[in-house]
Parts: C-alpha cells; sequence; structure tokens
C-alpha cells in the first residue's frame, strides 16, 4: 500500500472517530434534554394542578359564604316583617287557608301545581314532585290547639303571603321554604302545601328548639317534614313589641343549588365525585364527615350511579386512619391530600369552612392528572428524538464529507460541532440564554447564529402563549353564554374577533324588580383590537354590570359613571363607542342611548323598509367634559327587528379593497326578514365571509338581533 494512501487511510480513520465520538455526546445530550425538561414539565403540570383544585375549593367556599349573606338579609328581612304584623290588628275579613286548601282534589286553591323543585323523597332514592301554591301560604294548627283560641295571631299572619312572595322573588335561587312559627303552635309556610303529618308540632322542630334557646341566629341541617329532604334551615327569633319571645321565622335552603357554581369540575374528563359535606365531632365515638348532597358523572371510575344511591360517598373514608387529612378538616383549612380510596389513589381536595358550616369536597383520580403530564412527557420526548434522529442524519453527512476531505476538513467540523453539543447541553438544563461563538465562516457558523436566537425564542414564545391562553379564556367568559328568553322577543347575539382577543363587546342583563322584568342589551367596541381592547372592554363591562339595575331608567347618568371609569383607565388612544338600551317586554319598546356607535338598523315589517338609528353621542373614555344626548324610545310593532352592531361589519374589506357597506347589511336584513335572529346573524356572518374570500379579518365583527313577535298574543286575539 502506497504512503499516500496509508495517509488517507489514517487521516480518514482520525477524522472519524471524533465525528462519532461527537455524535454520541451530542445525542445524549439532547436525550438527556429533552427527558430533563419533559420530567420538569410533569412536575409543573402536577403542581398546577393541584393548585388549580385547591382554588376550586377555595372559591366555591367563599360561594357559600356569599349565600350565607344573601340568606341572613332576606331572613333579616322576613323577621322585621313578622314582627310589623304581629305588633299590628289584625284584619277584621282576614282571609286564612289551612292545608285541605291544598291537596289536589276538590276545590283546590287557583295556582296550585306540581313542582319539581319541591320533590319528596321515595324509596330506592326516587324522588317525586309535591303539590305547591306560590300565590298563597298555608296557616297549620298542631294537635289540640283550638282555632278560636289561635283566631287573632292566624289573622295577623295571614298578610303574609305578599311578603313571603316578595321576599321570594329577590332569591329565588336560594328559598325552598319559608316559615314563621308561634309559641302556640301555629305554623306559617310559604309557598302553601298540604303535607304535614298526623302528629306534626313545628314546636318540635330541631330548628326551632335551638332558637328558642339561643334567642338568636342559628343555621340548622334538618329534615323536611313536606318532602323528607335533608336541608339547612336559618332561623331567628321573632318578639312581640314588648320584647317577649313570640316564636320563629325561618328560611329553607335547598343543599341541591349547591352544585350549580360547581359545573367545572367536569374539566378532568367527568370522572370526578364532587359533595357537600358537614364535619362532626361530638367527642365520644370518631368524627366523620356527613354527605349533604353530592354530584358525580353517570360513569365514574370510582363509583358509577347505581352505587351512588346505594352506598354514600364516603363510605371508604376513614378520617382516622388520614391523621393528615382528619387535622386538616377539622382545622377549617382548605387543602388538597393525596389518598387511597377503593383502591385507587385519589386527590381529595375540601373549602375552608367554619365549625358546623358546610364545606365542599372533591374527589378526583390521580391518574387523571398523570396521564395528562404523561401525555405531556411523551410529547416532548418524541420531538426530542425527532431532532435526535435528525442530527444524526446531519452528522453522518458530515462523516461522509470527512471521509472526502480527509484530515484537512476534519478538524474544521468537529470543533464547532462540540461547541454545539456544550450549548445544548445547557439548553436542556433550562439555561434559555445560551449563546455560542464561532468564527468558521461558513455554514456553522450560522447554525451558531441560529441557535443563539433559539433560547430566547422558545423562553418568550412560552411565556406569550401562556399569557394569549389565559387571556383569551377570559374574554370568553365574558360574553353571554347564550341570549336570553324573553316572551314575545327573539334575541340573538355573536361576536367574531379578529385576534386571540378583541375590543368588541355585547351583553344582556336582564333586570327584576317588584313591578316587571325588563332586559339591558349592551353592544360596545373598543378602539383597536388585541389585548390593550380587551382588558379595557373588560373594565367597561364590569361598570356596566356593576350600574345597569341602578341606572336603568337614567341613561344618561349610566353613561356619564362609565365615562368618567374609561377616561381613568384607558390611553389617550383609546375609547368606547357603546349603544346600550332597556328593554321593556310590556311596551314592546326600548329605552336608548349611543355614544358615538355605529347606527342601528331597524326593520318596520308594517313598510318593509329600513331604518337607521343615528346618534350625535360622544365616543367613551376621551374626556371628562364630555356631554350625552339624553335617551330616545324606540317602540317595535309585530315583525320589526332591530340590528345593532359594530364597525367590523360595515367597514370589512375584500381583496380589492372594497367596503362591505350599508346596503349590503340592509338587504340582508330586508330579505330574511322572516327568519329568526339567529339565522339572520349567521346569514350576515356567512355573507360577510363570501363578501371577503381569503381576505384577512381587520377588526372585530359583533351583532345583537332583536325580533318582537307577539305570537301568544295574536294566538289568543284569533282564538
Amino acid at each position: 500500500m502506497k504512503i499516500r494512501s496509508k495517509f488517507s487511510l489514517l487521516g480518514i480513520i482520525l477524522v472519524i472517530l471524533p465525528l462519532v465520538t461527537v455524535t454520541y455526546f451530542q445525542h445524549s445530550s439532547m436525550t438527556k434534554f429533552g427527558t430533563s425538561t419533559a420530567e420538569h414539565t410533569s412536575k409543573m403540570l402536577l403542581r398546577k394542578e393541584r393548585a388549580l383544585l385547591n382554588k376550586i375549593v377555595q372559591d366555591y367556599s367563599a360561594i357559600l359564604q356569599r349565600d350565607k349573606m344573601t340568606h341572613e338579609r332576606a331572613l333579616r328581612l322576613q323577621k322585621r316583617e313578622v314582627e310589623r304584623l304581629l305588633s299590628s290588628e289584625p284584619p277584621e275579613s282576614p282571609k286564612i287557608h289551612f292545608p285541605q286548601s291544598f291537596r289536589k282534589g276538590a276545590t283546590p286553591l287557583p295556582g296550585l301545581s306540581l313542582d319539581y323543585k319541591h320533590m319528596r323523597q321515595m324509596r330506592r332514592m326516587d324522588r317525586s314532585p309535591i303539590w305547591v301554591n306560590y300565590s298563597h301560604q298555608v296557616l297549620y294548627l298542631p294537635p289540640g290547639t283550638e282555632r278560636e283560641e289561635a283566631a287573632r295571631d292566624l289573622a295577623r299572619l295571614s298578610r303574609l303571603s305578599g311578603n313571603y312572595r316578595f321576599i321570594y322573588r329577590l332569591n329565588p335561587e336560594h328559598i325552598l321554604w319559608q316559615h314563621t312559627v308561634l309559641e302556640s303552635g301555629i305554623q306559617s309556610t310559604y309557598p302553601g302545601h298540604a303535607r304535614f303529618p298526623s302528629d306534626y308540632d313545628p314546636r318540635n322542630q330541631p330548628w326551632y328548639k335551638k332558637v328558642k334557646q339561643d334567642r338568636s341566629m342559628v343555621r340548622v341541617v334538618s329534615k323536611e317534614p313536606a318532602t323528607g329532604a335533608v336541608n339547612q334551615v336559618v332561623a331567628m327569633p321573632v318578639y312581640h313589641p314588648e320584647g317577649s319571645f313570640a316564636g320563629a321565622t325561618a328560611i329553607c335552603v335547598p343543599y341541591e343549588r349547591a352544585f350549580r357554581d360547581l359545573r367545572f369540575t367536569t374539566m378532568w374528563g367527568g370522572d370526578v365525585i364532587a359533595m357537600l359535606v358537614l364535619y362532626q365531632q361530638d367527642g365520644v365515638s370518631r368524627d366523620r364527615l356527613k354527605v349533604l348532597a353530592h354530584e358525580s358523572p353517570p360513569k365514574s371510575a370510582m363509583m358509577d350511579k347505581e352505587a351512588l344511591s346505594k352506598r354514600s360517598p364516603l363510605a371508604d373514608l376513614d378520617l382516622e386512619a388520614m391523621p393528615r387529612v382528619r387535622q386538616s378538616i377539622a382545622s377549617g383549612d382548605s387543602g388538597v391530600h393525596k389518598i387511597r380510596y377503593r383502591g385507587k389513589e385519589i386527590l381529595l381536595a375540601h373549602g375552608g369552612h367554619k365549625q358546623g358550616e358546610p364545606f365542599p369536597l372533591i374527589l378526583l383520580p390521580y391518574e387523571k392528572i398523570v396521564a395528562k403530564a404523561l401525555t405531556e412527557k411523551q410529547t416532548i420526548q418524541q420531538e426530542t428524538r425527532k431532532w435526535v434522529l435528525l442530527s444524526g442524519f446531519i452528522l453522518l453527512g458530515a462523516i461522509g464529507l470527512s471521509v472526502i476531505l480527509a484530515l484537512g476538513s476534519a478538524r474544521s467540523i468537529t470543533r464547532p460541532v462540540l461547541h454545539l453539543a456544550n450549548a445544548a447541553r445547557r439548553l436542556a438544563q433550562g439555561d434559555f440564554q445560551t449563546k455560542i461563538e464561532l468564527d468558521s465562516g461558513d455554514e456553522l457558523q450560522e447554525l451558531g447564529e441560529i441557535f443563539n436566537d433559539i433560547g430566547p425564542k422558545l423562553e418568550e414564545h412560552k411565556r406569550m402563549s401562556q399569557a394569549l391562553e389565559i387571556a383569551r379564556k377570559a374574554q370568553y367568559y365574558l360574553l353571554p353564554y347564550q341570549a336570553p328568553k324573553m316572551q314575545d322577543f327573539d334575541i340573538c347575539g355573536t361576536s367574531i374577533y379578529s385576534d386571540e382577543t378583541g375590543g368588541d363587546y355585547y351583553d344582556f342583563i336582564e333586570m327584576e324588580s317588584p313591578e316587571k322584568k325588563k332586559l339591558a342589551i349592551a353592544v360596545g367596541d373598543v378602539s383597536g383590537h388585541g389585548l390593550g381592547a380587551a382588558f379595557l372592554m373588560a373594565s367597561a363591562r364590569g361598570v356596566i354590570r356593576s350600574h345597569a339595575l341602578q341606572y336603568r331608567g337614567n341613561l344618561q347618568d349610566l353613561l356619564r359613571i362609565l365615562n368618567s371609569h374609561l377616561v381613568h383607565d384607558s390611553r389617550d388612544d383609546q375609547f368606547l363607542t357603546l349603544f346600550y338600551a332597556v328593554l321593556d317586554p310590556e311596551t314592546h319598546s326600548l329605552n336608548w342611548i349611543s355614544a358615538g356607535h355605529e347606527p342601528a338598523l331597524c326593520y318596520r315589517a308594517t313598510t318593509g323598509g329600513v331604518e337607521e338609528v343615528q346618534s350625535s353621542g360622544m365616543p367613551l373614555g376621551i374626556t371628562n367634559q364630555a356631554v350625552h344626548e339624553k335617551q330616545r324610545t324606540l317602540v317595535m310593532e309585530a315583525g320589526d327587528i332591530l340590528l345593532i352592531g359594530t364597525d367590523g361589519i360595515r367597514e370589512a374589506r375584500n381583496n380589492s379593497r372594497e367596503m362591505f357597506g350599508n346596503e349590503r347589511l340592509q338587504k340582508i336584513l330586508t330579505e330574511n326578514a322572516n327568519q329568526t335572529t339567529e339565522e339572520i346573524c349567521r346569514r350576515i356572518v356567512d355573507s360577510l365571509r363570501a363578501f371577503c374570500g381569503g381576505a384577512a379579518q381587520e377588526d372585530d365583527i359583533t351583532l345583537v338581533a332583536i325580533k318582537y313577535q307577539p305570537r301568544l298574543k295574536e294566538q289568543g286575539d284569533r282564538t
């Protein structure tokens, strides 16, 4: 063999060995980077899920405290009205209704109906609705009490029906029954019903005894005699004018309501058991948790519905065997614990509570959280393997090239690769600021420059992705879940953002008063779009919702207050246009006001034409000296349609920069006037997309449509 060949062979060997070594370390480094990143992500997800679960029970405990204050306010109002009636002269001809008046059968009182809110407990956990009457209370006399002896108190309490109804309508979700019991044994209950046991004496009820003993507001878990269901009773003493104890008045709170604010537990795939429990300590037997109400998915890996109907979901929880859980619950603080439950590892989360008060408890399979973390880990490892494979091909090509270039090329290739491997190792350890300095003057130097940009971009991309996702979800929950249902009106709303977040806004605010029910409708457009516009929109929404009921009759003052807030919160280049109206279904009219918003369109069914609802008001958030025009009234007739939108509709452009315009919008409204508002909105959006073609959406699009169609009234007239 010639010396040249030997030298070449030696050169090739000397080049291949370093490259193979570099390949090994590079692959090892990238694999470790993928594994360490995946493990870090898994731990981060586990911490996040535990924190989220803890926040859920803490927030729900706060909801229970809020509901508690609502119950107490309603009860104090009820106590005041009972004491006022007890101090007044009884009416000469009182209207007194006893239980027999509420039985289904001979001559029942008007308004008697089966109520699925009041369910009687049956065998095998089945429940059946009972007959109740929301128009009248029932007055009950226990055995042994003569009607003549109690005539004056019966007459006084006969006027409680209206007071009960007023308090109930203020808090319909928080009230199941309203009771007033006097020392004579008379019981007043709303709504009226006939389900009283034959030997029933209200003075033997646990809540009445405790009120009589403590002479203060009490909360008692009690079994309802009418339905057999266990609920919470909030009660207070009532007194005669001279200060003597007269009896007690109470409100019964349904525990089923507890889960209306806890629907988001299904975010873990529906395999969750949520409960409302009471911690009981008697100092003799072992501490235990009493289930007041529970909810679980139709198919649960821990316990299905049939099993729950036969067995308590806490049957296998032994607090004595879990001292840390027992101590955490006994302290009244919230907490999250990993325990064994029916052969599975689960996370048990409980809310904070005061002694004797119920609190939420959630059981979540640990495998649900681990599965999510493992999925993330596998995804990262798969991506890492792809890059390892790709880098392997690159290095194999480098080895083939080194065979051709031999010893002279080997040194210029292996050194930069080693630098890249070391930098990749540091990047794998989480150092996103890793930099590499190469001056080879070739592609490897360019690769090093690209590598230097990867770390900061990865870090920035991670932060931005998290921030945008949080903002998108937050703004999504600010928009109405669905349009309200109002008699004689068909209402629809929709909003399509041009970015992840936007500045358009619409809202429906149902307002109830003792006189009538009304609906506030708001459509707004913040200048620009993106995060800044979304934050200003959220601020405006909060101000409107907090003042809507107070200023339902004075829209000009509402705009003045909103303008003051926005001037303080917004930048100099930001402002809000707003169309705001209050719909009165009885007069089928809207009191409206506009602050520089796009003209609304009103289709008149009698003429088939479209009117523009113009406004000269000044946008909000520019200056505190802004003067807003007075509110106006728009009366709608049968078939009329009011369309409120933002400028993203009329100013939408196609690839030729032609605007969609007002005429096209009016034409769509006229041609589809006989359709539902949902269909009208859908056709407008479809027409916009067809008009714009492939052009990017430049602005947010928001639509609210209101159609007056008095179907029920028209049917009654024909009859």
